[in-house]
C-alpha cells in the first residue's frame, strides 16, 4: 500500500523505521483513489438478454406441457 507524508508530500511504498525517509516525520496517510465510473448496460445487450430469457422460458414451457 502506498503512503504519503503529510508534511513534505513524499510518496513511497513503506516508511523507514516508522518515519518518512525524506523529512523524518511520522505523519502518514494513504492517498485517495479515484472512483471508476460504472458502465451503463447498452440497450442492445439488454434487449438481447430479454429475448434469450423469453426463448428459454418458451422452450421450458414446451418441454413441460408437451
Amino acid at each position: 500500500m502506498a503512503l504519503q507524508c503529510d508534511d513534505c508530500g513524499y510518496k513511497g511504498k513503506k516508511a523507514v523505521e516508522g518515519g518518512c525517509p525524506a523529512c523524518g516525520s511520522r505523519s502518514f496517510r494513504a492517498p485517495r483513489r479515484k472512483r471508476e465510473k460504472v458502465k451503463e448496460p447498452q440497450p442492445i445487450r439488454t434487449a438481447f438478454m430479454i429475448l434469450l430469457w423469453g426463448v428459454l422460458l418458451y422452450k421450458l414451457y414446451q418441454f413441460t406441457f408437451s
